[in-house]
């Protein structure tokens, strides 16, 4: 028997299918390929955060303090038995601004570029220009620190290291430390040059394997060429070099900060943590910053020299906070890793200066302001009455881990996000093929507690529902039409609300291609 074509040639249609794909929570990877991407991870995270269970937009901020002489470049917490203070700097000034309303601790210094440590119920500061100063939470007066042949005016990173304090003398390799306890008086010199082998110190920094303060603590020297040499002991009995790795080279004054057992350094490579040292394993790709990598390569050699670079550690330990100028005209981003996941993200809209914390919150210096930090859904800082983000997802063939690609080309008609908001939230979703960048689709969609888009899924208690999401929060589900061919797809999510905002995953609607 001959088979014979249908008489009207027929093309017959597959009918629709539908790929659940999760929110991108492997974060912003700058890294990858695009076609080597994993799926979860992101192409673009801009004011978004990956947490575990979904994408959320970052919170705005608040006018705390304003009136400040210039740009506030310096922030830092004093902590007490009794009392915290938050102090700043700015245009040459000393400021107490705790109350919101700042109060003038001394004028007329040479600049703002100050770093500082809190010890023995005193916090004390030094800028390579004036002389130290210190703080008893009443008065900030000079200190009366002493050495052979130091000019006091040039120490800079102070550091409390096994109940010592530590200094750095500019353009020097010289470091100097007090006595045990001691916090004026005389300072002994420690030469690092008659060691390491190039460059001039930057800083004397505390390293702890296990977390805490133990006999596996370091004593870590570093050098401006990025060589890191590790002490162990106590400089007055044992003093022993046990390891020597040659890092990239950091950048700034405020170069470190310590996470957990790890001490991290920013440097011209990318964020780099120690942890290998004393084995020598240490690589650059083994920077915690591994996966954006090209991102802060690019960031560095754009504004590598600029004041504004140092991290700060989020008061809940989730978020590390990497400050990044981005050029000289006053704009900056900040780059911030998820600490229980190791996921990025990249904030945008907050010039801030200078990192800070008070009482378990947040603070960023500005222009003669001060803005508390993840406080709200504004933008104040940025003069937005909303937080804008968007989020480009990595590349996706619509075919399950366990299937093999099929090669077939695919028609995406709609999507739909599930997404969890405290209220109105304006979002345009569109779907990008095989590696596009095309302009999103104006298919704007605005979604609120109140409107038919926003289920409360009658199977849930919504009074438990409530307590569990926060109130006044609910999952919204709605359809948006898009159109696009292809082979792999990107979803693009750009939103902006004065609410929040979490994304979870997005049910995409197609069609396969062919003729049976």
């Amino acid at each position: 028997m001959i088979r014979q074509p249908l008489a009207d040639n027929r093309v017959l249609q597959r009918t629709a299918e539908v790929f659940s794909l999760p929110s991108p929570t492997g974060g912003w990877n700058a890294r990858d390929n695009l076609a080597a991407m994993p799926p979860l991870d992101a192409v673009k995270m801009v004011n978004f955060f990956p947490e575990v269970e979904g994408v959320t937009l970052r919170k705005g901020d608040v006018l705390f303090a304003e009136g400040l002489s210039g740009e506030v470049e310096f922030l830092f917490e004093y902590e007490s038995a009794t009392t915290n203070d938050l102090l700043a700097a700015s245009d040459g000034n000393f400021y107490d601004i705790t109350s919101g309303s700042p109060t003038a601790l001394a004028t007329g210094l040479t600049n703002a570029q100050w770093q500082g440590v809190n010890y023995n119920a005193r916090a004390f500061f030094v800028n390579g220009a004036d002389a130290p100063r210190d703080w008893n939470g009443t008065t900030l007066a000079s200190t009366s620190w002493t050495g052979t042949g130091l000019t006091i005016t040039n120490l800079i990173n102070v550091n409390v290291i096994r109940d010592r304090m530590w200094f750095v003398e500019k353009d020097t390799s010289l470091a100097w430390y007090g006595g045990i306890g001691s916090i004026t008086g005389a300072l002994t010199k420690f030469n690092v040059g008659e060691i390491a082998r190039t460059g001039y110190l930057v800083q004397v920094a505390s390293w702890s394997r296990d977390s805490g303060d133990g006999q596996d603590d370091y004593t870590v020297f570093i050098m401006s060429t990025g060589e890191c040499l590790a002490y162990q002991g106590d400089v007055s009995t044992t003093f022993t070099l046990v390891g020597r790795y040659n890092a990239p080279q950091p950048i700034g004054r405020r170069c470190t900060i310590n996470w957990g057992g790890e001490l991290v350094v920013i440097t011209r490579s990318g964020y780099l943590g120690l942890t290998g040292i004393m084995d020598g394993k240490i690589k650059p790709d083994d920077a915690i910053s591994e996966k954006i990598r090209d991102a802060v390569v690019q960031a560095v050699d754009n504004g590598g020299s600029l004041n504004g670079w140092e991290a700060l550690m989020s008061p809940d330990g989730r978020k590390l906070i990497f400050n990044v100028p981005v050029d000289d005209s006053a704009t900056y981003h900040q780059h911030v890793i998820n600490t229980i996941t190791g996921s990025w993200g990249k904030w945008e809209d907050r010039n801030t200066r200078s990192l800070g914390t008070l009482n378990n919150e947040m603070y960023g210096g500005f222009d003669e302001k001060v803005y508390r930090l993840d406080d709200g859904n504004q933008d104040v800082s940025a003069g937005f009455s909303v937080v804008k983000g968007v989020s480009k997802q990595a590349s996706n063939s619509l075919v399950a881990p366990s299937q093999p690609l099929d090669g077939t080309k695919k028609e995406v008609t709609m999507l739909r996000p599930f997404v969890k908001g405290g209220g109105n939230v304006s979002l345009t979703m569109d779907v990008q093929a095989d590696f596009s960048d095309l302009q999103l689709v104006a298919n704007n969609q605005s979604l609120s507690p109140t409107s038919n888009a926003w289920e409360t899924f009658d199977v849930f208690d919504w009074e438990n529902w409530e307590l569990l999401w926060g109130q006044g929060a609910g999952i919204a589900s709605t359809s948006l039409t898009v159109g696009a061919v292809g082979e792999t797809f990107s979803v693009v999510l750009d939103a902006e609300t004065a609410e929040s905002l979490v994304w979870y995953s997005t049910d995409i609607i197609y069609r396969r291609g062919g003729i049976i």
